[in-house]
């Protein structure tokens, strides 16, 4: 059986409503969820454990979707670049960037200061009772000297754009991410290379996976686009499954170290 995978970015106090707008639309396809939480102070709301009633709504309604088979990912700390990039190589720059508009934390930290991001965010959210089973980098953009701090965590998985990769034993899967450009002028456009390309990855049972944003729910290209892409693989008969499901020890399917 295919299957997909849909992952619930930026989840934090100020956007607990778009991400619980998110879970009701989802929910009658029978869709899981990865909940990407971003635990550190972003979008002027506070870090995940503050005394604040919005952060306390937050873990509360990431606690219920988990009790019903919702997975819990760290999205590193604070998702900004707050670093001097002034040293940083340009093209790295240009890349972190394009793709990631201003969120690659993680992209071009030196292994100290990657240590002292992923530390912070695991025992922010390790305080108020949530286990991250896996991290993605805010922008899919991290160093793989990285990875070997991740392990050390215990996180169970990590991606990138084009990659899952289980950080346990290696395996990794070639399964390509589908993604909007929310707000801007790049979105019609988006919407309808995402929707063709689930169309083509649906018609050759390929699996794939879904990123939502807070955002896509006030652009209408980047809502109706993530809708459709979700009911076209349920209505073909994907499989709805989170990324801790994926790396369990028994793969869906497996081909030497790489698995489509």
């Amino acid at each position: 059986m295919s299957w997909f995978i849909v992952s619930l970015h930026d989840v934090a106090p100020t956007t607990i409503g778009q991400s619980r707008e998110w879970s009701r639309l989802l929910d009658p396809l029978g869709v899981r969820s990865s909940l990407l939480v971003i635990p550190g102070p972003w979008n002027g709301g506070p870090a995940i454990d503050a005394h604040d009633e919005r952060a306390r709504a937050a873990i509360a309604w990431v606690a219920q979707r988990v009790a019903i088979g919702d997975e819990v990912v760290q999205h590193g700390w604070e998702h900004a670049e707050a670093f001097d990039q002034s040293d940083v190589p340009v093209i790295r720059r240009v890349v972190g960037r394009v793709l990631a508009r201003g969120c690659a934390e993680l992209w071009s930290t030196d292994a100290a200061e990657t240590r002292r991001r992923v530390h912070l965010g695991f025992r922010t959210m390790q305080r108020v009772g949530l286990c991250p089973t896996g991290f993605v980098a805010p922008g899919w953009l991290i160093q793989q000297s990285a990875l070997r701090t991740l392990s050390a965590y215990g996180f169970r998985h990590t991606s990138t754009h084009l990659e899952v990769r289980s950080l346990g034993d290696d395996r990794r899967w070639k399964v390509p991410v589908l993604s909007q450009r929310s707000l801007s002028l790049a979105a019609p456009s988006a919407a309808r290379t995402t929707t063709s390309l689930a169309r083509a990855l649906i018609t050759m049972r390929r699996p794939f996976r879904l990123a939502l944003h807070p955002d896509d729910l006030f652009d209408p290209h980047s809502r109706r686009a993530g809708l459709r892409i979700a009911e076209a693989a349920v209505r073909a008969g994907y499989r709805s499954i989170t990324y801790a499901a994926l790396v369990q020890p028994a793969p869906l399917t497996r081909v030497g170290r790489s698995v489509a």
